[in-house]
């Protein structure tokens, strides 16, 4: 079946990039069970909330099934919100979810959200939206359209082949939402490309301001095999506008100064079967930082790794990741 848009960015790129290395948490722990279908999972970090500043990154989540095309998931956070999944499997092809976040009998604090996928052989499709939003309806005027929040809306990505260009996909995600000041369009695209041992990919996007189209920056991106156990990725992200992170159709906003601009570079060295070594240099557009790791993989799918992260006038950071399965 033909891949999903959300996954045709040059993916071994993003990931030589990002897995191993020292990220945001100081401290993360995330357990996985799995018995007669139904499975459990929990997740703790000390990354606080950038609203409150309180330590609240945790939540357990519990699936189960249903029947054989049919599961059910409750999600509840430690910011006391919670989650009810239902996910159908219409077709070998087509899958649909409905989520209800933190459902209350007076919908005052409900959001519905839901998605739908389709793999064809030719072509793929990821719809994503939201059909009630209780609290940012109730920001709004008794006399103002209730759906204008800038949260309902919908999105929909096609990803195919370009025509008449040998191992090159095409993607474009349109979404349309509502707001106080009207409707709101934007457009992600991208182009993407390779083989095994080179891929390529450029991304952008398009969004209407005051009924103008305007662009939202642009990344591109490339991983190649340098020779028999060593890669190298690449990725330079120039950014104006950036989208919601999840829900494409709500407004776009002006990029923060640490988003705007970022090229990193990255190679990664297979030691042994068992053993990889991996480099990065990330320039933001005014200092370099620099980052190693070192992973080593254990029985099954364990793995230990070990990351360090060096940045301008600050000490080096050590980190130490344990995967145990």
């Amino acid at each position: 079946m033909y891949q999903l848009y959300s996954k045709s960015y040059c993916k071994a790129a993003v990931d030589l990039n990002k897995k191993d290395f020292k990220d945001k948490h100081k401290h993360k722990v995330t357990a996985k069970g799995k018995c007669n279908g139904m499975s459990v999972e929990a997740n703790a970090s000390d990354a606080p909330d950038k609203k409150t500043n309180a330590f609240n990154d945790a939540d357990v989540k519990f699936s189960i099934p249903v029947d054989d095309a049919m599961s059910m998931s409750l999600k509840t956070k430690a910011t006391k919100d919670s989650e009810i999944e239902v996910s159908y499997k219409a077709t070998d092809a087509a899958d649909i979810s409905c989520t209800i976040e933190n459902p209350d009998t007076t919908l005052a604090t409900t959001k519905i959200k839901g998605s739908l996928t389709y793999l064809d052989p030719l072509f793929s499709v990821e719809s994503a939206f939201t059909v009630f939003d209780g609290e940012a309806r109730g920001k709004v005027a008794d006399t103002g359209n209730k759906f204008a929040t800038g949260t309902h809306g919908a999105s929909f990505a096609v990803a195919f082949d370009c025509p008449a260009v040998p191992d090159v996909k095409v993607g474009v995600q349109p979404a349309f939402g509502l707001d106080a000041s009207g409707y709101i369009f934007n457009m992600p695209f991208l182009l993407a490309g390779g083989t095994k041992d080179l891929s390529m990919a450029m991304k952008g996007g398009i969004t209407l301001k005051d009924g103008k189209p305007t662009l939202c920056g642009g990344s591109v991106a490339t991983h190649f095999k340098i020779m028999d156990g060593l890669s190298c990725a690449v990725e330079c992200d120039n950014t104006t506008f950036a989208f919601d992170k999840y829900d494409i159709y709500k407004p776009v906003k002006p990029a923060e100064a640490k988003d705007q601009f970022a090229f990193k570079t990255g190679l990664e060295y297979k030691m042994t079967k068992s053993t990889t070594v991996k480099g990065k240099a990330t320039y933001d557009g005014s200092k370099i930082s620099w980052d190693g790791a070192l992973k080593t993989a254990l029985d099954g799918k364990s793995s230990v790794a070990v990351g360090v992260s060096l940045k301008e006038s600050a000490a080096p950071q050590v980190a130490f990741t344990f995967n145990l399965e």
